[in-house]
């Protein structure tokens, strides 16, 4: 679970680090955008964290910047997209449709 702060506040300064990294969210007309910097370098908490390792790109994650997209489209549909950015200029993004629990 995550809190995403919708108030408009910035994010947390750079050199301070969280598991699930620093979230921020706004409403851009009916989809949930949300924006996530500061991730833990997982190269250095691995040992701790060892599922980290599946959920992150190894050697860029302290550069990683992730933003979400989260648009209802139908009473029963959500559609997610992500985009994974770093510095490195590798990008990617990610659509996911979801219905009724069943992701397609």
């Amino acid at each position: 679970m995550r809190l995403i702060p919708l108030d408009g506040r910035p994010h947390i300064p750079h050199d301070v680090r969280q598991w699930n990294g620093d979230s921020r969210g706004h409403w851009d007309g009916s989809t949930l955008a949300v924006d996530t910097t500061n991730f833990v370098d997982v190269d250095k908490v691995r040992a701790l964290q060892p599922w980290a390792a599946f959920s992150s790109v190894s050697g860029s994650v302290e550069r990683l910047h992730v933003v979400e997209r989260f648009t209802r489209l139908e009473p029963n549909t959500l559609t997610y997209k992500h985009d994974r950015r770093r510095p490195e200029n590798l990008y990617e993004t990610v659509d996911r449709h979801v219905s009724h629990g069943e992701e397609r």
